[in-house]
């Protein structure tokens, strides 16, 4: 699906903008470029899982010599981390693979998220170029352009009549947009009977990722039944799981690569010896881009650098439209209040909303001094514990009085709450200063 997005882009044309995944032909023999598409989709996978296991300070089973690790890349831009210690790896050695796979795994749905929604995220910035009015046209030039121009009222309303755009779209609007895509991706997940069957007797014996949901008192746990039929408790939680373990591929991986428009010279740059760079449509982005593959990860991009590259995509304006549409973007609290979730997690609310009857909690997109010990999407993206092994013994799952930071395993379910919340979310004109007076 990736080179259907990029193809479309280098012709200047709009890719699909109502596709699934399941749509797609599926030959009995892979082309060529299918079989690079693969190794640059497990390249990739491993440049995350390596990126992900320095930033906890335990080291890539590649990366471990002689069992022991002389510098780990810090976390937070503290001091370079160097140690005598024996080398620590997220699982022990023999079972790496199955943690291996289910990284593979989520970070495979979420390239193929990302190019089948990729059509409908570049759709504004296309009915914009064709658009008769000259000021909607100028979309399609940088986004801090526009905010503070005459017209930019205008081109704000323009931009709220498409679903991808609007924080308060009706479930029936998205539906159009998400709905083919969704249903695949539950579909593919309820497809994996082994794990399903795993997290079943989980749910039978009350242990690993069970564990938490049936401590809690009975109807506390905010994870029903999925939407679509199913009386299996422990299938909701293992759609979730699966779900959230996506979430966390999209939120690790927006800002910890550097990356750039698909260049002419890529082919040549990876002729010889390992891939130095791969193309994705990751979700955030939602086009095609050429992420750089050099260990450890660059930390060298930035918003300036975005807002540099070709605005092929409504993404480049969701800032903007969160501050200035008028829409619900705020929740207030007895604490520090926190925003609504972003545009660019969208299909995930709706995914939430849709098939398992769940939303965001109030706190989960909260910043600031907050954010380590709560149950935040900060917290959540910062540890990979939604990958880890739940039948360790000693280990344990999360619970309400402890930071994400510190379990040894999560489910998903730490970040959610039934549908619909008993909060109501309200627009908040000047978010800037309340994040400046909330250390944000």
């Amino acid at each position: 699906m990736t080179q259907l997005v990029v193809q479309a882009e280098r012709r200047d044309e709009l890719p699909p903008t109502r596709i699934s995944p399941a749509q797609l032909p599926h030959p009995q023999s892979p082309t060529l470029s299918e079989l690079r598409a693969a190794l640059e989709f497990y390249q990739l996978a491993r440049a995350i899982t390596k990126s992900a296991c320095e930033d906890v300070h335990m080291v890539y089973p590649e990366d471990r010599t002689n069992d022991r690790v002389d510098e780990i890349r810090p976390m937070h831009g503290e001091p370079a981390l160097v140690t005598e210690k024996p080398a620590r790896m997220p699982e022990e050695p023999a079972r790496m693979p199955e943690w291996q796979a289910r990284v593979d795994q989520a970070v495979y749905r979420v390239l193929t998220l990302g190019a089948a929604l990729a059509g409908a995220y570049q759709e504004p910035m296309f009915k914009a170029g064709e658009h008769p009015d000259p000021d909607i046209n100028t979309l399609r030039k940088r986004a801090a352009d526009h905010r503070h121009s005459e017209s930019w009222g205008k081109k704000l309303a323009f931009l709220m009549q498409f679903a991808v755009c609007d924080l308060a779209a009706p479930l029936d609007a998205q539906e159009a947009i998400f709905g083919p895509v969704g249903d695949w991706l539950l579909e593919n997940i309820l497809s994996d009977r082994e794990s399903r069957e795993a997290m079943a007797e989980r749910f039978e014996r009350g242990c690993g990722r069970a564990e938490y949901c049936v401590s809690q008192d009975p109807g506390n746990c905010p994870v029903t039944l999925l939407a679509d039929g199913s009386d299996s408790h422990s299938d909701a939680h293992f759609v979730l799981l699966e779900l959230m373990r996506m979430l966390w591929v999209v939120e690790y991986t927006r800002g910890s690569f550097d990356h750039r428009p698909p260049s002419d010279a890529r082919a040549d740059e990876n002729t010889h010896g390992p891939l130095k760079s791969v193309i994705a449509v990751l979700p955030g982005a939602f086009r095609g881009d050429e992420i750089m593959l050099s260990f450890p990860v660059p930390r060298a991009w930035t918003g300036e650098e975005e807002d540099l590259h070709d605005v092929t995509s409504v993404a480049n304006y969701f800032d903007v439209i969160f501050k200035d549409s008028g829409r619900p973007n705020y929740i207030e609290d007895d604490s520090w209040g926190a925003p609504v979730p972003p545009l660019h997690l969208k299909f995930f609310e709706y995914f939430l909303q849709r098939h398992l009857q769940l939303c965001f909690d109030h706190g989960v997109f909260r910043q600031g001094e907050l954010r380590e010990c709560t149950a935040s999407l900060w917290a959540f993206a910062s540890s990979i514990a939604i990958f880890s092994h739940d039948d360790v013994e000693e280990r344990s799952p999360h619970y309400n009085y402890e930071s994400l930071l510190d379990a040894d395993f999560l489910d998903g379910s730490e970040l959610v709450v039934k549908h619909p919340p008993d909060f109501e979310p309200a627009y908040e004109a000047d978010l800037e200063s309340m994040y400046e007076q909330q250390g944000w």
